[in-house]
């Protein structure tokens, strides 16, 4: 049984397909690394010049507007809380009343 110049071709472009995409995935996580990085980056140059140069200028609210300050630096405190009830218990949730 001999396979028809056709089908030959169709066979070397299928190849030469999946040769040119089968890094495609490696390639996405590869890129998707590189901007988790920037964007770490990017968080940590922001939070500097939060510390650096904000707080400074905010400092003379300190004694001039106590209030203000204080909502401020309030309002700039991170509060971690857990997405979701960590699981190992038989008991249902209780809901808050």
């Amino acid at each position: 049984m001999a396979v028809n110049p056709a089908r030959l071709q169709e066979l070397r472009n299928a190849l030469t397909a999946f040769t040119g995409t089968k890094n495609d995935p490696r390639q996405q996580v590869t890129e998707g690394k590189a901007a988790r990085i920037l964007i770490q980056e990017q968080f940590s140059q922001l939070a500097t010049l939060l510390e650096d140069r904000l707080d400074r200028s905010l400092r003379k609210y300190a004694r001039s507007a106590p209030a203000f300050y204080h909502r401020l630096t309030a309002a700039r405190q991170v509060i971690d809380r857990p997405g979701k009830q960590q699981g190992g218990t038989e008991e249902p949730p209780t809901k808050p009343q």
